[in-house]
């Protein structure tokens, strides 16, 4: 599929049904060395994550939908990274039997990571993992839940820090208080404060 092309950087390669599958194989020795970007579905197959793993080394990005399973070559692919800085993973439902894979997945990750993203259906998973991104800079959690029917078992506390160069702040919002306060009601934010960035 990809034989003209010399050395790709960018791969997004989604497949939502098992039953199609494309063909980009045989495919030039470090055809995908160069690969920076990555974007695939976790029912992609073993071949290609193998591959991947043996000659894309230097990712910047990489971006997951978890589908059905979660690979084991998955892993092998994170584990042999050495820049990479975001990870996003998208799990879908009907993953509720390998659920707890997830952390194990994650605590693979190089501590090099700046950003971080997951998405999903309604699943307790822990996040203790993300004390050992020493870097992150972004964090970006959406799950599928109603917060009514979950305890915390810390409450937050939530700290915007003003600054006289910060015009769109969170609290000059009427919608975004009217969220913290419902929040703050149900015991999930214990404490919510407007710091002074001076």
């Amino acid at each position: 599929m990809y034989m003209n092309q010399t050395s790709l950087k960018v791969l997004e390669y989604v497949q939502y049904s098992d039953s199609i599958t494309y063909d980009i194989y045989p495919s030039p020795k470090g055809f995908l060395k160069n690969l920076t970007k990555l974007t695939f579905s976790s029912n992609i197959s073993p071949e290609l994550l193998i591959n991947l793993a043996q000659t894309c080394h230097n990712l910047f990005l990489l971006d997951v939908i978890i589908i059905y399973h979660i690979p084991k070559e998955l892993v092998d692919l994170i584990t042999i990274q050495k820049n990479l800085k975001c990870f996003s993973m998208m799990i879908h439902d009907g993953l509720k039997d390998e659920i707890d894979s997830i952390p194990l997945l994650t605590m693979e990750l190089p501590k090099t990571l700046t950003r971080f993203v997951v998405v999903g259906e309604n699943y307790n998973i822990s996040l203790s993992f993300l004390v050992n991104f020493t870097n992150l800079q972004e964090l970006e959690i959406s799950f599928d839940f109603n917060w009514k029917k979950r305890i915390p078992q810390k409450p937050l506390s939530f700290v915007i820090i003003d600054s006289a160069f910060c015009k769109n702040r969170l609290d000059k919002n009427v919608e975004n208080m009217k969220i913290i306060e419902t929040y703050t009601k149900l015991g999930v934010v214990k404490n919510f404060e407007i710091g002074d960035y001076s």
